[in-house]
């Protein structure tokens, strides 16, 4: 986390508009309506979040990242998501999966998930490999994306 923590005051700045343009396939693939809750794990500042409709929380484990955030975010890891089952609409992980330990991080996502789930992932991210396949393994039904640098991952619950 040191590394965001480092760049948290210019990160907007750097990666905000290649973020929201993910957020906004994700809104239009997703269809979120605003009455929907929906979790961002690994939100970040918010930035993209922000783009989504619906009832947003967050949650990120860089205290300077989030202090950004207009919208409620919770300090916290993927792996171990401090919320109830089936505790949202919809989940979203917008190029933050390849930071977790994607195992724990993916089966936390579907726990909390009611309905929809996207996650997406860089393309030239390291295990890209093994990570597709551990998304595709606990959403069998997953349909791929091609989204510029990721590959978004969308599941129906």
């Amino acid at each position: 986390m040191e590394y965001y923590d480092g760049i948290a005051r210019g990160y907007n700045e750097l990666y905000g508009e290649e973020q929201k343009k993910k957020a906004k396939r994700v809104q239009d693939l997703l269809s979120l309506l605003p009455e929907e809750t929906v979790l961002d794990v690994g939100c970040g500042t918010g930035v993209a979040t922000e783009i989504l409709k619906g009832k947003k929380t967050g949650i990120d484990p860089s205290l300077s990242m989030i202090k950004q955030s207009k919208f409620p975010v919770v300090h916290g890891r993927a792996e171990k998501l401090p919320f109830k089952d089936k505790s949202f609409d919809a989940v979203v992980c917008l190029t933050a999966i390849h930071h977790f330990q994607p195992n724990k991080a993916l089966v936390e996502i579907k726990r909390v998930a009611r309905k929809k789930v996207a996650i997406s992932l860089l393309k030239k991210a390291k295990h890209f490999g093994s990570i597709a396949s551990i998304v595709k393994a606990v959403f069998p039904n997953v349909k791929e994306v091609d989204a510029d640098q990721d590959v978004l991952f969308i599941a129906n619950i």
